[in-house]
C-alpha cells in the first residue's frame, strides 16, 4: 500500500495505517508518502480470505490549516 499526506500552512502531523480500527505499522509525517512493503507489518492477525478495513489515519499535530491523505495504490496478492 502507497498512501500520500499533505499539509496545508503550518500544520504538522502523524500518518499511519489502521486494520479494522487498530493502528499498524510506522507513521509518518505529512509530506512523505506512506509506503508499506511488508504486508504482515499490517495484516497481522488477520485471516486469509477474511474480509477487513484498511484506513489512514490523519492528525494533525501541531500549527494551523489542513492535512489530507489519499490512498494511490494497493496490491494484493494470495499466498
Amino acid at each position: 500500500m502507497f498512501a500520500h499526506a499533505a499539509a496545508v500552512g503550518t500544520a504538522t502531523s502523524d500518518v499511519q495505517s489502521a486494520i479494522n480500527g487498530s493502528a499498524r505499522g510506522a507513521s509518518v509525517s505529512a509530506g512523505s508518502g506512506l509506503d508499506i512493503t511488508d504486508i504482515t507489518d499490517i495484516v497481522d492477525g488477520v485471516e486469509i480470505g477474511e474480509q477487513f478495513t484498511l484506513d489512514v489515519q490523519v492528525q494533525r499535530l501541531t500549527g494551523t490549516g489542513s492535512i489530507a491523505a489519499q490512498v494511490r495504490m494497493i496490491y494484493g496478492r494470495q499466498t
